[in-house]
């Protein structure tokens, strides 16, 4: 029994010290003293604080400005007019960059192509479909003549 207690005190005092490891590698956050780490494929997700500041330079609001900027309502409303316009401009131009060139490599000229119209088949077993279709069209055309 006192094997089995001492055993966990073990792993417990274990555990601990591993995520004592953990914290204190971190890097401390420059907002409100929290520890964050950047988001890493697979790892961990951005803190709230890099976050808004990722969002505040995509809008072009300075972060290290943020409270001067603040402090005056009518210049701290045009630039959140200003930035978010930005942003929009930014994001629209961004989103029809992507569709064009997803657009752009879903339409390839390789592949088979039918000798008869010009049609690109996705594969061969596409393109044998298509002139079995242009037989059945030639053939129901010469039977209703």
């Amino acid at each position: 029994m006192h094997r089995i207690v001492a055993r966990d005190e073990a792993t417990s005092l274990d555990r601990t010290r591993h995520q004592n490891a953990t914290i204190s590698s971190s890097p401390p956050s420059p907002l409100r003293g929290t520890t964050e780490r950047s988001e890493v494929c697979g790892g961990q997700k951005k803190g709230f604080s890099i976050h808004v500041k990722d969002t505040l330079k995509k809008c072009r609001i300075p972060p290290d400005r943020l409270e001067a900027l603040a402090s005056d309502r009518e210049s701290w409303r045009d630039t959140c007019k200003q930035g978010l316009s930005t942003f929009r401009d930014n994001h629209t131009a961004d989103a029809e960059n992507r569709r064009a060139r997803t657009h752009a490599t879903s339409v390839s000229s390789s592949g088979p192509t039918c000798h008869i119209c010009n049609r690109v088949c996705a594969s061969d077993f596409g393109l044998r479909i298509h002139l079995r279709n242009h037989a059945h069209q030639t053939s129901c055309t010469a039977t209703s003549s």
